[in-house]
């Protein structure tokens, strides 16, 4: 009978260890699975690479519960990591400190492309002596390749990372890196899609000697104006793309009209008229730029009614059209031409003024004017290198 009850409880208490076994690993699978809806609801959304370097970050530390965090992306020509972003750290500088493929924990898990805990550390300050008692690194890896290492730290002694910490920040890992990759494509090919349109307004400013920059000035103006009402990142960069095409149609009309010295005949100002549409017609047809094209064409209208293409007046003319009408008119006044000199800037703010109402919209012009010393004569850095 005691036998039997002996081996009743043994066999209960192994159930109770196995049924314990089997809440930790459900625990553990269910962490794991809310990380992954939590990262792929959030990375997913995000294209730019130091966004992305913050939330990952933010994600690593909250869900290892470390105290701080580092996220440092490979360098493969010098064979070095930089740090990319930092989390729950401010007495680091991201410029000085790099580290060598191979050296230290971080530079370990780069070469051999496997994580590390270090747990118990005795000391290993930063210059200021901020402790760090333990250490999880795990490499970022996109299709096999190890592209960075996410280091989580701890600074208060006893707390320690185990293999739970490894396993959910190595999950992470997996899709941040993938984020990370498809980012830092997505920036190249916008930098080469840039650089292309770049070079086709510098195209159509070399057609006319005298507006030389042109393009990029209407654009740095655009810009002014468009920051200081408040406008999203992505209103912006519109302004910016539109402000560099906005002439690309001149490419369709014939240099002696372009470049003549005198006023224009009827029959060849109808001709100059023509270039919004031509724009149009030119990169009407490319995905990526279907946002820019009502601003192109319609550039020309006036406020009050009466100009071009379409004869809009009002706020029935898209707003970047109309930011950009202001910008390209202060351009032209502002830049000697063969028929006239140059106004000053004092002299085109006021022709402006003067015509609020019936070519500009009138809020639009007090704003660029309020905002002209600040910004545009300070040349405020808006990344266009005018």
């Amino acid at each position: 009978m005691d036998n039997r009850r002996n081996d009743f409880v043994k066999d209960l208490d192994k159930c109770r260890e196995e049924l314990d076994a089997t809440v930790t690993e459900l625990s553990n699978k269910y962490e794991e699975l809310v990380l992954l809806y939590d990262i792929s609801e959030s990375l997913g959304s995000l294209q730019n690479v130091s966004q992305l370097t913050d939330l990952i970050l933010k994600k690593a530390v909250e869900h290892t519960n470390a105290d701080n965090g580092i996220l440092f992306l490979l360098d493969k020509g010098k064979g070095v990591l930089n740090i990319k972003g930092m989390y729950g750290i401010d007495w680091l500088d991201p410029e000085k400190y790099v580290v060598r493929i191979g050296h230290w924990t971080v530079g370990k898990v780069a070469a051999i492309g496997n994580p590390i805990i270090q747990n118990d550390i005795q000391f290993a300050g930063i210059e200021n002596g901020k402790p760090i008692t333990a250490l999880l690194c795990v490499p970022l890896k996109a299709k096999d390749e190890v592209i960075g290492v996410i280091s989580v730290a701890h600074g208060e002694k006893g707390k320690i990372f185990t293999s739970v910490e490894q396993k959910l920040l190595s999950t992470l890992a997996s899709q941040a890196a993938v984020a990370l990759e498809n980012a830092r494509l997505y920036e190249e090919t916008k930098k080469m899609f840039l650089s292309i349109i770049d070079a086709l307004a510098a195209t159509i400013d070399a057609k006319d000697p005298y507006t030389h920059g042109h393009s990029k000035r209407v654009t740095y103006y655009g810009m002014v104006i468009a920051e200081a009402i408040g406008a999203t990142p992505e209103f912006v960069e519109t302004v910016k793309l539109a402000g560099l095409l906005h002439d690309v149609g001149k490419i369709g009309i014939p240099e002696s009209v372009l470049s003549k010295a005198g006023s224009l005949t009827d029959e060849e100002y109808k001709t100059m008229m023509d270039h919004p549409v031509i724009g149009v017609r030119i990169l009407g047809h490319i995905n990526a730029l279907k946002h820019v094209i009502p601003a192109m064409k319609h550039h020309h209208e006036r406020y009050g009614g009466g100009g071009y293409p379409d004869g809009l007046k009002g706020e029935d003319i898209p707003l970047a059209a109309r930011i950009l009408s202001i910008a390209d008119t202060f351009d032209a006044m502002t830049t000697d031409r063969p028929y006239r000199k140059a106004l000053s800037n004092e002299e085109a703010l006021r022709e402006l003024g003067k015509n609020q109402g019936s070519q500009f919209d009138p809020e639009l012009v007090r704003v660029f004017t309020a905002n002209w010393k600040r910004k545009v004569m300070g040349k405020k850095d808006l990344g266009i290198g005018i």
